[in-house]
């Protein structure tokens, strides 16, 4: 089968949704189907939509809809509360009078959500990639509709690491927003005197992947101190790359948990320093893959959900 894998709805020609992208590309291929990416979409095909709905790309979207054979496989990426996205403190939009990231815009966070619920109507399934979010938007959407994608290993996703452990330059490296609760912790591993070098999501993937091979561990951090759940985009990555990665623990675990340091918030900062002068995060970082590649491979995990569209279940 041809899928299509639609980026256009992202800024900068999916730039920042591109290990999404990967993940499905690289996992559909596996299964012997084919994955072409598009900027725009594919009247008369299976088109996957990683979730950002603009007004506009929805009149596009639904417009498409028009021709026979066209479907849609959404990518859920974000957290269900109540009638909005990612409001774990049931705040009112009017509370915010100055916004620290884009975490804290409720009034955009509520416009995504009415605009996935658009999509999510003419949608054959929705495939999120967090296990815990799966029940939840089950509720809301149906609950043949939507199903879990894991992150899983994929052999053409996975890329050594050889800078030779002397050369590495960086002793921490974040990738992602840099939020005011995140910048405080990476504020205090500089000031013990680490290199800390911290890319935002928009960074390249050639200028990401150089920074991470020289950089002897990563780290995920929670956006705001409230934020509950790891992100499996970021654990993977890592986890791929042969990068030992260090967490600050969240409310919840995730499926790639086991393979990834996760560290209380209060010991956080002394965990990575000690972990840097041990001169093991190398090794830990091939174990941790070697684990991952024997028990969790995407060939079985995936298949499902293709099979689910191939015979029309959805």
């Amino acid at each position: 089968m041809i899928f299509k894998l639609i980026y256009g709805n992202h800024a900068a020609n999916g730039l920042a949704i591109v290990d999404t992208l990967m993940l499905i590309k690289h996992g559909l291929e596996e299964l012997g189907h084919q994955a072409h990416l598009e900027r725009n979409i594919c009247p008369g095909h299976i088109n996957i939509v990683t979730e950002f709905f603009t007004y506009d790309f929805l009149a596009h979207y639904e417009k498409s809809l028009d021709t026979p054979g066209t479907q849609f496989i959404i990518v859920a990426t974000e957290y269900l509360t109540g009638e909005t996205f990612n409001n774990f403190d049931n705040l009112k939009i009017e509370q915010f009078s100055t916004l620290n990231s884009h975490y804290d815009n409720l009034t955009y966070w509520k416009k995504r959500f009415t605009t996935f619920e658009i999509a999510a109507k003419h949608a054959v399934a929705i495939w999120h990639l967090s296990e815990h979010q799966v029940a939840n938007y089950q509720n809301r959407f149906g609950k043949n509709k939507v199903a879990y994608l894991p992150h899983a290993y994929i052999a053409s996703l996975e890329h050594e690491n050889t800078v030779d452990l002397k050369d590495k330059d960086v002793d921490v490296i974040f990738t992602g927003t840099a939020t005011p609760y995140r910048m405080n912790i990476l504020n205090g591993l500089a000031n013990k005197g680490l290199e800390v070098k911290v890319l935002e999501v928009m960074t390249p993937e050639y200028v990401r992947a150089s920074w991470v091979s020289r950089s002897k561990v990563a780290i995920n951090l929670r956006q705001h101190a409230d934020w509950k759940y790891p992100s499996n985009s970021r654990y993977y990555y890592h986890l791929m790359n042969h990068s030992m990665l260090v967490s600050e623990k969240c409310e919840f675990d995730c499926d790639l948990s086991n393979y990834v340091a996760e560290v209380e918030a209060d010991s956080f900062i002394d965990y990575v320093i000690d972990l840097i002068k041990s001169h093991t995060y190398q090794a830990r970082a091939i174990e941790n893959l070697g684990r991952f590649k024997l028990e969790r491979p995407m060939k079985p995990l995936m298949a499902p959900l293709v099979m689910d569209i191939t015979n029309n279940k959805c």
